[in-house]
């Protein structure tokens, strides 16, 4: 092999070795993005879970037509 065909391999080794690298801090990124949406649905099920513990317990009517209506979430 001469000079040039060891660069021009080593050439697509580089961009290979670049793509790969570049796609796996893509999909890490994509995967954290990912895991904060679902920590804030969490809380955000959390937080409505408890608003409504904390409607019922004073008797909100609002929230006991809805349930009744079956428009509102039961609390798990």
């Amino acid at each position: 092999m001469t000079g040039i065909a060891f660069v021009a391999v080593g050439g697509v080794l580089a961009l290979v070795l670049l793509a790969v690298l570049i796609g796996n801090a893509d999909a890490r990124a994509q995967r954290d993005a990912w895991n904060r949406i679902a920590r804030r649905r969490r809380e955000l099920g959390e937080w409505e879970r408890e608003l409504i513990r904390a409607a019922e317990s004073e008797g909100c009517p609002a929230c006991r037509l809805l349930r009744e209506r079956g428009k509102l979430h039961d609390p798990l």
